[in-house]
């Protein structure tokens, strides 16, 4: 009688498990979509007039030294700032990290109508910058 109960416990342990891991492992993504969409809202696409971009490097450096020991970390993050707006509404300077979104640049436009268009829809984030043909230099050196 003990192993008949001993078995039906195993059995129950077993069809618990088969069924409930990918059970979790469904929750878990349906919990990571819908938090996604919390944090990360869909609103309409923004159009606005783009004033000036540029590319720069941020390098940031972190560390201790004690006693002949030293330990260290420099990291070094690719970043796109651009001034955006119009006289009457003002202008403002945007930030935005060049891993977490996708960045394209066109030369499309007369330099009266540069704008940047930023679809937040999508993932990643999509910014697409509109500038006057001609206007982007390459490897200059200061």
């Amino acid at each position: 009688m003990k192993n008949k109960i001993k078995d039906f416990f195993i059995l129950i342990f077993i069809i618990l498990a088969v069924i409930g891991v990918p059970a979790a492992l469904f929750a878990w993504l349906i919990y990571t979509a819908i938090d996604y969409q919390v944090k990360h809202p869909c609103t309409d696409i923004k159009d606005e007039g783009l004033i000036s971009l540029a590319q720069r490097t941020n390098t940031n450096g972190s560390g201790f030294y004690f006693i002949f020991v030293g330990v260290a970390h420099v990291d070094n993050k690719d970043y796109f700032y651009y001034y955006s707006g119009n006289e009457n509404s003002g202008y403002r300077l945007n930030k935005v990290d060049n891993e977490d979104v996708e960045v394209r640049i066109f030369e499309d436009v007369a330099s009266e109508s540069a704008r940047v268009t930023i679809n937040n829809c999508t993932y990643p984030e999509k910014y697409d910058f509109h500038v006057p043909r001609g206007s982007i230099q390459r490897d200059f050196k200061l």
